[in-house]
Formats: structure tokens, sequence, C-alpha cells
């Protein structure tokens, strides 16, 4: 026998022998049809569609990245904090978003909004300016 031959051979068996797996689960259904963990079709369970909470480090997260990622570009940047900023307060009015959490990010809003080109690397460099529980005091009283 050459190998085209064995070959062939091979694929004949293969195919036959799936082919007959087919046939056998049509005539006898799910053989695994007791099995506990499958889906059940009449779920009591009440599906929530809320996200999650975002907490401090997130919100803060999401503005850090976006000035980091456009550092070279601070007017990009504050395009985009602005958008944050009306997300902030759709968040705020949902109930999703702490009044503290929000005084905080807006906040740092105000200082990356309004700080010249020059001023803006040192805010992105300022590691406590991005800790959860930054207050604006703090930076007053240092000078």
């Amino acid at each position: 026998m050459d190998i085209d031959a064995a070959h062939i051979s091979a694929r004949r068996w293969f195919f036959f022998h799936i082919r007959k797996k087919d046939e056998n689960k049509h005539r006898f259904g799910n053989i695994m049809g007791w099995w506990p963990f499958g889906k059940k079709s009449g779920s009591k369970r009440q599906i929530i569609n809320d996200p999650l909470r975002k907490d401090t480090r997130v919100w803060l997260s999401e503005l850090r990245d976006i000035c980091e990622m456009n550092f070279d570009n601070p007017e990009a940047a504050r395009r985009l904090i602005r958008q944050m900023q009306v997300d902030w307060h759709q968040a705020f009015s949902e109930g999703v978003l702490p009044q503290y959490n929000r005084e905080g990010l807006e906040s740092r809003a105000f200082r990356l909004l309004s700080c010249s080109d020059d001023e803006w690397i040192s805010w992105l460099d300022n590691d406590n300016f991005w800790k959860p529980g930054w207050r604006p005091e703090q930076e007053d009283n240092e000078d």
C-alpha cells in the first residue's frame, strides 16, 4: 500500500466515524441531557443592567490616562477633559459619583484647564496631584 492510498483510507475512516457520531447523536438525542450545569430555560434570576460603580482610583486613572496620552498636546487633552466633566456631571446627577469624588475631580480639572502649557507637564509629573484625597489647600499651604 503506498502513502497516497493510506492517506485516502485514513480520511475515509475519519469521515465515516464523524458521520456515524452525528447519526447517533440525532438518533439518541442529547446523551448528556441530565448534566446539572446546563442552561435552564426558565431562570428566575433578574438580570441587572446597572454598571458597576467606579471608585475614586478609576475616575482618576481615566483622567490621568487622557492627560498622559496627550502630554505633548495640552489643547486636545483639555477638550477631552471638558467632555469628561460632562460625564462626571451626569454620573453625579444619577447618583453614581459621590459629591466628594466630584469635587476632587473638578478641582483637578480646573487646575489642568487653567494652567499654561509650561505648567501642564509639572501637573502631570506631580504624583501627589494624582493620589486620591488630594485637595487644593494642600498645594496652597506648601508655597
